[in-house]
């Protein structure tokens, strides 16, 4: 942290809480909550709706370019992890997961993400729990649920963050009250 780069703008569009993962052979993953392109395409059928996911941006080369290239319209970056709540009242599929964070497990193989979810029509925040095995390779369609691995809703909080210890224990936070 004694030097540090330019800035350099890889995304456009309506997006939130970024966090990054660094796998085996070097490749850097950047989650991101992902609502541009719903927005960008829906915009007039949102409303006052919001629908997200959780996209993916890979670099391979320590971050000075990234893949996809999502700086223009719809602003569409690899969707690795959504689910669907309920269609808004303009026929429009409304999706959540956001406020990604993962962690590599000590096998190297399984990546496991914890997100903030919205249940249906805007009530509680919960936090579901992700798995991938092959680092997100798959790129789920518009309004497709995935990936399968995956737990919805296993308990009432927000802003998770997840971590492994040398030991092999999980330990996942979150916030489950908002009063102080």
């Amino acid at each position: 942290g004694n030097t540090w780069s330019e800035q350099k703008v890889v995304y456009h569009g309506r997006v939130w809480e970024p966090s990054f993962l660094q796998l085996p052979d070097g490749t850097l993953q950047m989650y991101l909550t992902h609502s541009a392109p719903k927005d960008a395409i829906y915009r007039e059928k949102m409303g006052s709706h919001v629908s997200s996911g959780v996209a993916m941006l890979t670099s391979k080369d320590n971050g000075r370019t990234w893949t996809p290239m999502a700086l223009t319209y719809p602003h569409i970056a690899q969707r690795i992890a959504q689910q669907k709540i309920y269609v808004n009242e303009n026929g429009v599929q409304i999706l959540t997961d956001q406020m990604p964070v993962a962690i590599l497990l000590h096998d190297n193989k399984t990546i496991v993400m914890a997100t903030e979810s919205l249940s249906e029509y805007g009530g509680s925040h919960y936090t579901s729990i992700i798995r991938s095995h092959d680092y997100f390779a798959t790129t789920l369609e518009e309004n497709e649920d995935g990936p399968e691995d995956r737990d919805n809703m296993v308990h009432i909080g927000i802003a998770p963050y997840i971590v492994q210890f040398p030991s092999g224990e999980i330990a996942l936070s979150m916030a489950v009250s908002t009063k102080l």
